[in-house]
């Protein structure tokens, strides 16, 4: 009997093997790999590449690219960025007529397919030479699945001062639980409930001063406990609402359109996380722009983009609880619910 299985797991493990020399043979279409070493972009490179019909170089396999501000290592498949990469600046120098710099970064992680997949970090140091030992500091970490965020997101900055940002994304991307700013005297706690953000306390850690306090919990948790899945509107006192699934803009977060916080003023309560208006930073910053800041210095190229082509840009998502006005998408859902709950 042992032997019989022996055999089968061995012949399976045979089958296996030349599927996978199979699978692979199809997956680079007989393609003639070729490499190439030499100047690229703005300094050079070595990478693995096939030819298409039309000749464009389609990258495939490693890559790795020595720039003039980062060193790239990565792999490509059939285009896209694939598996783990690595790009790092190691004592990298900058001078202008106004500000000399030295430039230390190392960003990591997996991608999948051109997207961001796994846990990545993000370390960035910035020393002025002309003022040794005055170091600016950037930190971040986020997961990704699926192009977009999940789980845990954490930042910081000293500069100006020191500045923190934790924040948690759920499994769909959506901004959930609780997100905290803080800087050295001041905090701004923002919660969620199902991707709403339904309670906000800005203050002075050091005087307790109340900057902004906004609570909507009663009305946010109404809001879900009437959700109408068909038509996607929810009435609460009697006024009808829908959820507004909305990108999360790299540079900002909070928004008002009618003026500044007011604790009176529903609307503003309950979209006290728009992604608009910001107060103060937002941690997705680095995973979302083509470049990051150089504080004093100005900016520079992102490393994540700084060889963009094969990878694609992440993306946060926020649910904003909108009026449902006559004419609009939602009343018409709701309109043709009535009807036809009427028709039956």
């Amino acid at each position: 009997m042992y032997i019989l299985i022996k055999k089968t797991i061995d012949n399976m493990n045979k089958i296996i093997y030349f599927s996978v020399l199979f699978f692979f043979f199809l997956s680079t279409n007989g393609q003639d790999i070729k490499e190439y070493s030499g100047d690229f972009e703005d300094g050079k490179a070595t990478y693995n590449y096939y030819e298409n019909e039309q000749m464009d170089r389609i990258l495939h396999g490693k890559f790795i690219y020595w720039g003039a501000i980062y060193e790239l290592k990565g792999n490509f498949l059939h285009g896209r960025k694939n598996g783990k990469w690595v790009i790092s600046a190691k004592n990298k120098e900058f001078s202008n007529w106004a500000i000399a710099i030295k430039l230390n970064t190392i960003a990591s992680g997996f991608y999948k397919d051109g997207a961001l997949d796994g846990n990545w970090s993000y370390e960035n140091t910035i020393e002025f030479i002309s003022d040794i030992g005055n170091k600016d500091i950037e930190n971040a970490v986020a997961t990704f699945k699926d192009n977009h965020f999940v789980g845990q997101v954490t930042y910081y900055t000293n500069y100006p001062k020191d500045y923190n940002v934790n924040g948690k994304f759920d499994n769909n991307g959506i901004m959930d639980s609780t997100w905290i700013f803080k800087n050295d005297n001041e905090k701004d706690e923002i919660r969620f409930y199902k991707g709403v953000a339904y309670w906000r306390l800005y203050n002075n850690i050091q005087t307790g001063e109340k900057k902004i306090f906004c609570d909507s919990s009663t009305f946010v948790r109404e809001f879900w406990q009437n959700y109408d899945t068909l038509t996607k509107t929810s009435i609460v006192n009697k006024k009808v609402y829908y959820p507004d699934t909305v990108l999360i803009n790299s540079k900002f977060r909070v928004f008002d359109d009618d003026g500044f916080y007011a604790e009176n003023r529903r609307r503003n309560v309950i979209k006290i996380a728009d992604p608009r208006f910001s107060d103060v930073s937002n941690p997705t910053c680095f995973w979302l722009d083509d470049d990051i800041s150089l504080f004093s210095a100005g900016a520079i190229a992102n490393p994540l983009y700084y060889y963009q082509k094969g990878s694609i840009y992440p993306y946060g998502l926020q649910i904003i609880i909108n009026d449902c006005y006559e004419n609009s998408d939602c009343y018409k859902n709701l309109k043709n619910r009535e009807l036809e709950q009427k028709e039956k």
